[in-house]
Formats: C-alpha cells, sequence, structure tokens
C-alpha cells in the first residue's frame, strides 16, 4: 500500500465515460442528455423528451459522444431554422472534386429528391440519394458533401439520412434551397 494518491490519465476516463454512456439504454441516454441540450439551447427537459424526431438521431449521436457535454454540438443543427443557418465559408458547401456550380446543381437535385421521396424516412432517402449519385456518376462522398453542408452548417454531423429525416421535408427543402441560392451567387 502506498501513502500517494492514485491518478488515472484523463484520457482513459473519457474513454470510460464513453463506454459508460454507450452501454445505456436508449431512452436513458435522452434523458442523461436532456439537460445538457435544455441548457444549450435555452429550453425546457420536457421540450427535449417530446421531441420525437430526435430519435432517428439519439442512437448516433449516443455511439460518438465520451461525455454528456458534448451532445449540444452534434445537435446545434437540429436547434436551428434555414434562416438562422450561418455557414461559416462557403466551402462547406462544394463537394470533393466539385465547383460551385457543380455543388448548386447536386442541391438543386437533392431538392428535387427531397420535395418527391416517400415515405420520408431514412432507408428510402438513402437510396433515392445513392441512386441520383451514380446516376451523375459521383461518388456517394462528393454528392452527400454538399448536402451535409446544407442541412448541417458543418462536415461533420449525424448521418446524413436520419438528420434529414430529423429535420422534416419542409425544413431540409428550406435549407437546401437557401444553400443552393447562396452557392448560385458565388458560381
Amino acid at each position: 500500500i502506498s501513502p500517494a494518491a492514485a491518478a488515472m490519465p484523463y484520457d482513459k476516463l473519457h474513454w470510460m465515460n464513453g463506454v459508460y454512456l454507450r452501454a445505456l439504454s436508449g431512452a436513458a441516454f435522452k434523458a442523461a442528455a436532456a439537460p445538457f441540450l435544455a441548457q444549450a439551447f435555452d429550453c425546457s427537459e420536457a421540450d427535449i423528451q417530446a421531441r420525437r424526431a430526435l430519435d432517428y438521431v439519439w442512437p448516433e449521436i449516443q455511439t460518438r459522444v465520451k461525455s454528456l457535454a458534448e451532445c449540444p454540438q452534434w445537435l446545434t443543427w437540429a436547434f436551428q431554422t434555414a434562416d438562422q443557418m450561418v455557414y461559416a465559408s462557403l466551402d462547406l458547401l462544394i463537394g470533393r472534386q466539385l465547383d460551385a456550380a457543380q455543388s448548386a446543381a447536386v442541391l438543386a437535385e437533392a431538392a428535387d429528391l427531397t420535395a418527391s421521396a416517400e415515405p420520408f424516412e431514412p432507408a428510402r432517402l438513402h437510396a433515392l440519394f445513392a441512386a441520383a449519385a451514380q446516376a451523375r456518376g459521383l461518388r456517394a462522398g462528393s454528392f452527400f458533401g454538399p448536402i451535409r453542408g446544407a442541412l448541417a452548417g458543418a462536415k461533420v454531423s449525424p448521418p446524413l439520412f436520419a438528420m434529414m429525416a430529423t429535420l422534416g421535408r419542409t425544413e431540409a427543402l428550406q435549407r437546401l434551397r437557401r444553400a443552393q441560392a447562396e452557392l448560385a451567387q458565388r458560381a
């Protein structure tokens, strides 16, 4: 027995906390994250719990965070409207190996697909968008990149189609059209 205090590296503690969070049930994770989101987005915990659309992304967030304090940064996009979206750089809206005009065309096609997708669920959206990328002869990442940027305002976000389903058709369309207009001005 040593009189020295035990020390544990913070990296390992973060990892252990992430393991604990991933082991929680979905409902327990949502309840634990609610206070952090309520504080960050100035709403009540009941409002967070009532947002059923977030159920599409909770499992994705749960696998990515190491602490509950990280949840707001993963969900900022879900608590903004299209009018509140601020693109730090229009480069977020340009796909890999695409120029501004090509990316604007991708966003226009994405808006058309979003408007007509039935049912508006992640699996159906993925199938439609993957087929559209293939029809254009583009890799999925190049096609999905401008769409992710338009919807989340970031290059890193939860999976694209879960995010679209969370936003809903109307909000997703508004963001896609706004981003397309901003890129069209640049092109």
